[in-house]
């Protein structure tokens, strides 16, 4: 009023409680229709905490923390060349694995190119035979099988004659390609070096991969599709290192879980693994060149006819 008014008063004054209206980025229909739907895209590219900022209306404090593994080098990997190892390998982080759990995830490898995910979600008794099956099918020999023995995998160590890492244990020492020890950097454990050593595999762009980022995988213990980019840009957080103890540390599982909330990381844990068999840089053992069934039929059909090249039999 004009008294109100005279007296010193404005609206603002007048205002005594707010009423916040949260709505998703997608509701604004017509910035999302100008954009053709780079509103929301964008979004989702910003990363989780900021993406929590923007989306969520969080505006308390934020972590500076950056990983050293970027959204860019995940974009990168359809392209990045494919190394000369011709070898095949499997890694596998082992979840509960039952209902209330994670899936379990076996990333099968050519050299440093992932060539499939393959999924396990069921009764633990029944992942051994399962693992067999799917190290036979891709051809992984098992001294080329790498898993998480550290939770729920313990108890494969008795079962299967492969490599269990033990995440908390101390870092395993490294050769050259020559077969010399070399001193490593000091890391906390296992874990930590492995992580490390998988980052500069992604900086250096040596890992590749010939699947789809779009592909949709289970994610999380509600079995959600997600694709493969966007796991994978979530699960990049696990490489913000700091020090402990004097040594480089990275992210445990709880403390990523901690910040995803309670979603494990456990495809990138999968991938980690396959650092273990770039810790000997000695040249890898080429697979035997492979013989078709027929190759020996001429030579068995000569030597029953008497004759193997130029040698007569009588």
């Amino acid at each position: 009023s004009d008294a109100d008014r005279a007296a010193g008063l404005t609206e603002p004054d007048m205002v005594k409680s707010f009423t916040m209206i949260t709505g998703e980025a997608a509701d604004n229909r017509k910035l999302v229709a100008a954009t053709g739907g780079g509103s929301v895209a964008n979004l989702h590219a910003v990363g989780k905490t900021q993406r929590n900022v923007l989306k969520g209306a969080y505006f308390g404090p934020t972590d500076n923390e950056r990983s050293s593994v970027t959204k860019q080098m995940i974009l990168d990997l359809p392209n990045n060349p494919i190394n000369d190892d011709e070898n095949m390998y499997a890694t596998m982080d082992i979840s509960g694995a039952e209902s209330n759990s994670d899936v379990c995830q076996m990333v099968l490898w050519h050299g440093l190119r992932i060539i499939a995910i393959e999924s396990y979600k069921g009764d633990m008794k029944q992942i051994v035979p399962w693992i067999e099956g799917k190290l036979s099918q891709y051809g992984v020999p098992m001294s080329n099988f790498a898993f998480d023995a550290t939770g729920m995998g313990f108890f494969l160590k008795s079962y299967i004659n492969a490599n269990p890492i033990t995440a908390n244990k101390t870092a395993i020492q490294e050769i050259d390609e020559n077969g010399n020890p070399v001193t490593f950097e000091q890391y906390f454990n296992v874990r930590s070096q492995l992580l490390g050593k998988t980052r500069v595999l992604f900086e250096t762009g040596k890992i590749s991969t010939s699947l789809d980022l779009n592909s949709k995988f289970s994610y999380g213990k509600k079995g959600v599709m997600r694709s493969l980019r966007d796991i994978l840009f979530d699960e990049i957080d696990l490489f913000v290192s700091t020090t402990k103890n004097k040594r480089i540390y990275y992210l445990s599982k709880d403390e990523y879980k901690s910040r995803h909330q309670k979603n494990s990381p456990d495809l990138m844990d999968s991938i980690c693994l396959r650092a273990f068999f770039e810790l000997d840089a000695r040249p890898k053992k080429q697979p035997a060149p492979e013989i078709d069934d027929d190759a020996y039929d001429s030579i068995f059909s000569d030597y029953v006819g008497g004759r193997i090249g130029s040698v007569v039999w009588v």
